[in-house]
């Protein structure tokens, strides 16, 4: 295989245009014949997302095309251009040409000294075409050639055979979110249809699935079902998944629960799906006289502000002096007392089950940060990058300092001028004005609030 070098570097970008199906999957499955070509030499072209049916005077749009050759990919229309333009591959017809021929068509991708390889396009000579649908065409001439038409707001995918002579075709009908109707689908020149499809295709609900299960699923016989975080999607025969609400359960929500494991049932839109919970037997002629933790939360220490996740605490009732580690009590945030987020240091967080009471430790830090001075401008105005250890939501201008000289003459009295947050309040960006020109040097950064710590660390 002949290796073809460039004096530049290749910067490979993965882009999926939103075209000709790309915001559909059905149709990229569906599509077979041209869609991942293997030409000859060791050149591969992958032409899944890009446009394949045009209308007589169109221009060739190339983007989504992928061409591989050998290790070095171009998949972008712009590297295809720059790879055209140094000699290390050329399109025929090229980027942009105006497509006046009616019918089957090939695009051929070929390498010097390599060889070729080529995907089908439909040029159509016939304008009386709905544009409630998006085409494409798929297959080759040993399997033929299939026209598939898609509703553009999503929808099931119609494929109807289209002869290797034929030069246009017109389809009437109309495509919603929920149903896609076509009423006739003829080719040009033609007096009968070639399909009919009166009836409108529906979107059909297919089935349901919990996608998150309630966050309590173990019980003591008596509680009543909490189905507090229960997540359920509806599948449908095409398009998306969707979360959805409205949907009934047996044992319904504040059923009371026996012993044993329960089979929650989910219905909606007449399918079914299911979770299921564990109850325990309630204590039978034994007294709690108190709780365990046999293991703490997952996560005891926090930054100032952040709130208390349970994850991870396991509890185990004592009944009668004796720990019972067969049962795991439910414990939530209503059980729990002491902690206080704006509190820094340690702190004692009690665990209280039917006034039984067990403790655990957590600790509160306060919030630290570094900061990048970043460039200062002729007329003295600069920047700089500030970078918290835990997000923060609400710094303002009157609590940061800024302190810096001029080169030669001492301090610069330098103000707040503007203050932005990114990446979720872990990122600030202070600017500021002040210094006599870009030669200030900025000395020292300092904020003053609740919960975090008054100097940061200088990374450059």
């Amino acid at each position: 295989m002949k290796k073809f070098t460039f004096g530049l570097t290749v910067l490979v970008i993965f882009l999926c245009l939103v075209f000709a199906g790309c915001n559909n999957p059905a149709i990229v499955s569906e599509l077979g014949g041209n869609q991942g070509n293997s030409g000859s030499g060791g050149i591969g072209i992958n032409s899944s997302l890009v446009k394949t049916v045009y209308v007589m005077g169109e221009p060739l749009d190339l983007s989504g095309l992928k061409v591989t050759v050998g290790s070095t990919n171009y998949d972008s229309e712009a590297l295809i251009k720059t790879a055209e333009s140094v000699g290390a591959l050329s399109i025929v017809p090229v980027i942009g040409t105006e497509l006046t021929t009616p019918g089957f068509q090939d695009v051929t991708v070929t390498v010097p000294g390599v060889g070729s390889t080529s995907y089908k396009i439909f040029v159509n000579s016939d304008t009386d075409v709905s544009a409630d649908f998006i085409y494409t065409v798929s297959g080759d001439e040993s399997t033929g050639y299939k026209l598939g038409i898609t509703g553009k707001n999503g929808g099931p995918t119609v494929f109807v055979d289209l002869p290797d002579d034929c030069t246009g075709f017109s389809v009437n009908g109309t495509s919603d979110g929920d149903q896609i109707k076509i009423v006739t689908i003829s080719q040009s020149g033609d007096n009968e249809p070639v399909e009919n499809h009166p009836d409108p295709i529906v979107k059909v609900l297919a089935g349901i699935s919990v996608t998150t299960a309630p966050a309590r699923i173990v019980y003591t016989a008596g509680d009543t079902l909490d189905l507090s975080g229960l997540v359920v999607t509806a599948n449908y025969n095409y398009g998306v998944p969707k979360e959805v609400a409205g949907y009934t359960t047996d044992p319904a929500e504040g059923a009371s629960l026996e012993a044993g494991t329960t089979t929650v049932t989910v219905t909606y839109g007449g399918q079914n799906a299911s979770f299921v919970v564990t109850v325990n037997a309630a204590p039978a002629d034994r007294t709690l006289t108190g709780i365990e933790i046999a293991s703490r939360p997952d996560k005891v220490s926090y930054y100032y502000g952040q709130s208390l996740d349970l994850y991870g605490l396991v509890v185990n009732p004592v009944y009668d002096g004796v720990v019972d580690k067969s049962e795991v009590l439910a414990i939530g945030l209503s059980n729990i007392s002491g902690y206080y987020a704006a509190n820094i240091g340690k702190q004692i967080v009690s665990v209280t089950y039917q006034e039984q009471t067990a403790e655990f430790e957590v600790t509160v830090l306060q919030i630290g940060w570094s900061y990048t001075k970043g460039a200062i401008d002729t007329k003295g105005n600069g920047t700089v990058t500030i970078k918290f250890a835990a997000p923060v939501t609400d710094l303002k201008k009157n609590e940061v300092t800024i302190t810096g000289t001029n080169t030669g003459s001492g301090a610069a009295k330098l103000t707040i001028t503007s203050i932005s947050s990114s990446n979720g309040g872990n990122t600030w960006s202070i600017s500021f004005s002040g210094f006599s020109n870009k030669n200030g040097i900025i000395k020292g950064v300092t904020i003053n609030k609740d919960g975090i710590g008054s100097s940061g660390t200088a990374t450059n």
